[in-house]
């Protein structure tokens, strides 16, 4: 094989690598349920056992209410240059009253995502900054001998 084929070859090698490396990746976080899994609840009728046994066990149960638990399902395709993008999301919040008996249930889609924007600014804190010496030396004298019945254990 000649030079300018040999050069041909690995330039085409090179091209259809790079371009196989641009492809998406679709990733799914937790379980989208399907509507029919969903629509087959039955308020005031099922049980907490009933209801892990039709969605299976919750993604997450309020914090503040054990009685809540959340379904959480994501689609995310994450591109090479770029961020990630929501494809699809479904939510399925279910409550139970107190004798642990389906009481409601609700579902969410995308048109529930909301995208949470951190502030990279430092939260300014009371007080004064200590130096390296006075971090050091902070404690000096500040240690105290211990009682003498302690010492005797």
């Amino acid at each position: 094989m000649n030079r300018f084929g040999m050069m041909f070859w690995l330039v085409a090698y090179g091209v259809i690598l790079f371009v196989a490396s641009c492809a998406p990746i679709i990733k799914t976080n937790g379980e989208i349920l399907p509507d029919d899994k969903v629509q087959s609840l039955r308020v005031g009728v099922l049980k907490k056992e009933d209801v892990r046994a039709v969605l299976g066990t919750p993604t997450a149960v309020s914090t503040f209410d054990p009685s809540i638990w959340h379904y959480i399902g994501q689609k995310v395709e994450q591109q090479p240059f770029g961020g990630p993008k929501l494809l699809e999301q479904k939510i399925v919040i279910v409550s139970f009253d107190d004798q642990g008996v389906l009481d409601a249930f609700a579902m969410r889609g995308t048109d529930a995502y909301r995208e949470i924007h951190y502030e990279s600014q430092a939260t300014p804190t009371a007080g004064h900054k200590l130096s390296a010496i006075e971090q050091l030396l902070g404690n000096y004298g500040r240690m105290s001998s211990l009682p003498n019945d302690q010492e005797k254990r």
